[in-house]
């Protein structure tokens, strides 16, 4: 039986908007002179779409080097699986232990330190990986740092820590236009303060060019020790409002320990660790100690690029203000750049044309054109989710000429009428936006191709889903209902032949969710057992494409959950036991996969979904079997009760309220 945590030994469950909230009451203003109160810790996960590998990528660099290293050039090839594979057979490494090979690669990341520690282990050879890694990138910027640069410039963030040894965090800083303080290892930390003047980069690990990087086991654990790190982390987090960790899975030793102990005398510190995939279960162990009190919360981000660009969102920044008007930047550089003060004549005319080049940039008539900005006009306001704005701005072109920009309508149009939709009941105007979302998404599956026409397929099926749920279920309206989920089965199964699940196993996974979701709906109706029976078949593809590439939509629970909530419909429908069994079982993965104590409203749901389970199973098993199915019951039904009154949700209280003195009375019964 699940047993529900105590509410101090899990972080709480929040959303970007809570974190976009925090970060707001953190900042500082510009005559203030100060630089924000808050601190972000950011990992490998923030490098990946710069083409900076992580742990496990750089192990694999090692591992070919030194399979072509020992072989003296006799191994050739860049197959890293080969060449450890030529590594075991020579008795260079021994994969045993915890270099034990896995299915799912997970080996790769306990090889890192190891092939530092045993065989790399100069500081020269260090350097040499870690700068072929990162000059492999080409020296590339991705979305994740620009946006935390213009956090910093904006007096969002005043000091930023990263374990990469990549420069990434540097270029998104100083393309703000501003220069910040940087330490990159264990000497420099007494350049940092806990109220910086100037914002602050601080490189745990080392940087690329620090002689003596931080690779093995023993260096890694060797900054926990250090009193010069201590004492700097200790002094950042007392002077700071939050701090909020991002791409980093919390394994290290040496890190964690120094946030343990910094944290050790803080413990109402207020700390958001931001996850690539959704749950809890992905945290190491270390993470989990940090997390566990007072003011720890955990945010599904997905990956680096898309958190951030939720979080611009979120704050109504958009967009880098660099990235929105470059002619701004080189105007600054003109008014800073000044002419020698000897006669240096060519060096003047130097100067003097460059200032000269920038204002001719700057003139109305030598920017782009204004026909041309439309989109880009659009897709700002879209980014800072002025939706309405953007659908206005971009009915100034011909959307039948520009695919680009139509996707961009329609797409603002079904996220008018989302917001619309929000509390649970949709107005004539969203479901105008809604079905105009739907026409326009349908003409651009005509008219597109590839990947741009697989989109357009999977929002027209995410529309039209909701348009079935937010058409009142009434004799009048139930066609038009099914009418919508017959076009998503329609529409997807014309499409899944393109995308089988060995070739594009993530395109097949988004669209049987949707099939399969469809489907559902369209059995339940009905009553149509095939049809339940077929939308079962797609969740569990659904399913398997997603955990297969880690999930990166977030979706893997919304297909688990309509799963188990099909499988329950067909257990008490046809008086099945085992397929309730297995409804409750996936109620309890979803659950123990994401726990955020008592208090997070976003749990809910999912353990209402669990007592309902657990109550119908009670229901059809014997008398034994039934009491710690609904002593379940009544655990995950106390938590929900506790959540709904944290929120101050008085009518989910006491609907909850009510389900649990139907168990305590059902528990009565058995005694």
């Amino acid at each position: 039986m699940s047993t529900a945590p105590a509410a101090s030994s899990e972080p709480e469950i929040k959303k970007v908007s809570d974190l976009a909230n925090d970060l707001t009451l953190a900042r500082d203003n510009a005559p203030s002179q100060g630089r924000g109160r808050a601190i972000f810790l950011v990992g490998a996960g923030c490098s990946v779409s710069a083409g900076i590998p992580p742990a496990s990528g750089v192990a694999k660099h090692c591992a070919v080097k030194l399979a072509q290293t020992y072989s003296n050039g006799v191994f050739q090839g860049d197959d890293a699986e080969a060449a450890l594979e030529w590594l075991q057979k020579e008795g260079k490494v021994e994969l045993v232990g915890d270099y034990a090979l896995r299915g799912d690669g997970s080996h790769w990341g306990a090889l890192y330190s190891h092939f530092f520690e045993s065989h790399l282990k100069s500081p020269n050879q260090q350097r040499e990986i870690i700068n072929e890694i990162i000059d492999a990138a080409n020296d590339k910027l991705n979305w994740a740092h620009a946006c935390i640069g213009e956090l910093v410039a904006l007096r969002y963030v005043h000091t930023v820590l990263t374990t990469n040894f990549d420069q990434l965090v540097l270029q998104g800083i100083i393309r703000t236009g501003v220069l910040p303080v940087t330490a990159d290892g264990l000497e420099a930390l007494n350049r940092i303060t806990g109220k910086p003047r100037r914002p602050q980069v601080v490189h745990l690990h080392g940087s690329m060019h620090t002689y003596n990087l931080r690779n093995s086991r023993t260096a890694l654990n060797e900054t926990s020790q250090d009193s010069g790190a201590l004492s700097m982390i200790h002094g950042l987090l007392q002077q700071c409002d939050l701090l909020v960790v991002v791409g980093y899975s919390g394994g290290e030793e040496g890190i964690m320990e120094l946030l343990s102990e910094a944290t050790r005398s803080m413990p109402q510190l207020v700390i958001y660790w931001v996850t690539y995939q959704q749950g809890h279960d992905n945290l190491s162990e270390n993470a989990r100690a940090l997390l566990s009190g007072e003011n720890k919360f955990t945010v599904w981000g997905g990956t680096a690029d898309k958190f951030f660009g939720d979080l611009m969102a979120e704050l109504r920044i958009g967009q880098p203000a660099w990235v929105a008007d470059p002619i701004a930047v080189l105007r600054e550089q003109s008014e800073r750049l000044q002419p020698p003060e000897e006669e240096l004549e060519g060096v003047r005319i130097l100067v003097e044309a460059f200032k000269e080049r920038v204002a001719f940039a700057d003139l109305p008539e030598s920017r782009w054109p204004e026909a041309e900005q439309v989109k880009v006009k659009a897709a700002d306001k879209r980014a800072r989710r002025e939706f309405a704005a953007a659908r206005e701005i971009l009915e100034q072109i011909d959307l039948s000429t520009d695919v680009d920009a139509a996707r961009l309508h329609a797409l603002n149009a079904h996220s008018m009428f989302e917001e619309d939709w929000q509390n649970g009941v949709a107005s004539p105007t969203g479901i105008a936006m809604l079905e105009s979302a739907i026409d326009e998404f349908s003409t651009l599956v005509e008219k597109t191709a590839g990947p741009t026409r697989l989109d357009n397929i999977l929002s027209l099926a995410n529309a039209l889903l909701d348009l079935n749920e937010a058409t009142p279920d009434t004799d009048e309206n139930r066609a038009a209902g099914e009418a919508a989920l017959r076009r998503v089965v329609e529409v997807v199964e014309a499409a899944l032949p393109n995308y089988p699940p060995d070739a594009a196993s993530l395109p097949n996974a988004r669209l049987n969710l949707l099939l399969a979701q469809a489907l559902q709906a369209l059995g339940e109706r009905t009553e149509n057992d095939e049809q339940l029976s077929r939308s079962e078949a797609a969740y569990k593809v659904a399913i398997e494409g997603f955990a297969a590439n880690r999930d990166p939509d977030g979706r893997v629970n919304d297909a688990k959950s309509g799963l188990a909530a099909l499988l329950q419909i067909q257990g008490e429908n046809g008086g099945d036991a085992e397929k309730v069994r297995r409804a409750v079982m996936l109620h309890r993965e979803m659950i123990d996969g994401a726990r955020g104590g008592e208090r997070s409203k976003e749990e809910a749901g999912p353990l209402e979904n669990l007592a309902g389970s657990l109550r119908s199973l009670a229901s059809m098993v014997d008398e034994a079997e039934a009491q710690p199915l609904l002593l379940e019951a009544k655990s995950a039904l106390e938590r929900v009760v506790v959540a709904y009154r944290s929120e101050g949700d008085l009518e989910r209280e006491q609907a909850a309220a009510h389900s649990l003195a139907e168990v305590d009375d059902a528990i009565a019964a058995l005694s």
